[in-house]
């Protein structure tokens, strides 16, 4: 591909699902000839988190985000998020000393979902606080998994000002994206905006300033229209890239 010179971060993937198992070398190999350079994969419950940072671990170029995503709230305890605390700050301590990068960059995915509303809402917003809380002590962003709950987000976050934060996978009105990037967030894209009924989620493309807007691929989930109803996977963040190009009218090198 002509863009496959340029280096981009999948900013979050799930690398560590079982639909990785059997080729997660190859699915490595092709993001590193398609230009991915960075691969963050997030946490989402607790077999997960320890995986994320298995795979950190093993890689130089992969990074990790810890969380519980809102189906996992009734998992979410002060003793869970006092190992969370330990295992990011002994990560931090161990970048000092080795003059390296930190491999936990970030608290999520964390936040509330009400589309099936599986979880209490009140259970939901407790365990969303709390992991707020960690991200506050320990200095980290957090990414934000919402559905049919944007505007309680907002307010919460709102308790946490000078929080960073991204809202993935977004796709939500783009005067909801307006707020997000005055309180200093981001929107991050997926497949998603290459789907053709998808013209909102190119609409809040179009509107975004660029120094607000990242790019996912959300794997296994969510490939481009081009490999669409197959797995997805990092290298075709790509897909993403060059979409929201279009829409900009920017060259690729603006979103690396």
């Amino acid at each position: 591909m002509w863009y496959n010179l340029h280096m981009f971060i999948d900013t979050h993937a799930h690398l560590t699902f079982p639909e990785f198992k059997s080729d997660l070398e190859q699915v490595i190999d092709r993001a590193k000839k398609a230009g991915v350079h960075k691969i963050i994969n997030v946490g989402c419950d607790l077999k997960s988190c320890e995986e994320v940072i298995d795979l950190a671990k093993k890689y130089d170029f992969m990074y990790a985000a810890l969380g519980m995503h809102p189906y996992e709230a009734r998992f979410v305890t002060s003793k869970l998020m006092n190992k969370f605390f330990e295992q990011a700050e002994a990560d931090i301590k161990k970048a000092d000393k080795s003059g390296g990068g930190k491999k936990i960059v970030a608290i999520g995915e964390i936040g509330l979902d009400y589309f099936k509303a599986k979880i209490p809402a009140e259970e939901q917003v407790r365990a969303f606080r709390l992991q707020l809380d960690l991200a506050r002590s320990l200095n980290l962003p957090v990414i934000i998994h919402s559905r049919n709950a944007e505007e309680e987000v907002l307010k919460i976050l709102n308790d946490f000002k000078g929080l960073r934060f991204v809202f993935h996978c977004y796709g939500g009105r783009v005067d909801t994206a307006k707020r997000i990037w005055d309180m200093g967030g981001f929107t991050s894209f997926t497949g998603i905006i290459t789907y053709p009924k998808a013209q909102n989620v190119r609409d809040v493309a179009y509107s975004a300033p660029i120094d607000r807007i990242m790019i996912e691929t959300d794997c296994p989930y969510l490939a481009p229209q081009a490999y669409r109803g197959q797995r997805n996977e990092s290298s075709y963040v790509i897909e993403v890239a060059y979409e929201i190009q279009k829409i900009k009218g920017l060259k690729m090198h603006d979103l690396e």
